[in-house]
């Protein structure tokens, strides 16, 4: 039984349906307080984080990116970190269901897998505490050291993360 349905997606609500019968449920052998239970197990498809490809320049001119630092390899870091930022995402969608936009990042990676210096750079969200906290969770991220450090080998990353409310009733 569905009891709200606001996917306007019919052939996911039909599999959920379809998967969800074959769910199995411990049956209830206590006597003193028989009968049938009803469970009611939310959905939520309404949180979209999506970053873009990065942008790493190095830190200083003349300089090339090392190659633990090139956009591939921060990229492969960064994916498991995406859900941290999902999770500050959900909290302001609860105050503005319709929240959405880029917030582009820029900050300094170093040799040894520090990140310094986190600055937005743009944010089209129009949620600066957003920006702000999410800001503050990057600048504790760490990323793999790299065998020969020094500051010739720190990187300037740009990452543009695109923040996105999925649907929401009219």
């Amino acid at each position: 039984l569905v009891v709200r349905e606001t996917l306007r997606e019919p052939e996911l609500v039909r599999a959920l349906i379809e998967r969800m019968s074959r769910w199995f449920f411990v049956p209830n052998r206590d006597e003193k307080h028989p009968g049938t239970v009803s469970c009611v197990y939310p959905f939520v498809f309404s949180t979209r984080v999506f970053y873009s490809p990065v942008v790493v320049e190095p830190l200083r001119e003349g300089v090339e990116v090392p190659p633990g630092r090139r956009p591939y390899w921060i990229d492969r870091e960064i994916s498991p970190k995406v859900r941290e930022l999902e999770d500050i995402y959900s909290v302001y969608l609860l105050a503005n269901p319709r929240l959405a936009g880029t917030i582009t990042f820029e900050f300094v990676l170093s040799s040894a897998g520090a990140v310094e210096r986190v600055s937005v750079v743009e944010n089209t969200t129009g949620a600066a505490s957003l920006a702000g906290d999410v800001a503050a969770k990057i600048s504790r991220w760490s990323f793999t050291p790299l065998e020969e450090r020094g500051p010739e080998q720190d990187v300037v990353v740009t990452y543009p993360i695109v923040f996105g409310a999925g649907r929401v009733e009219d």
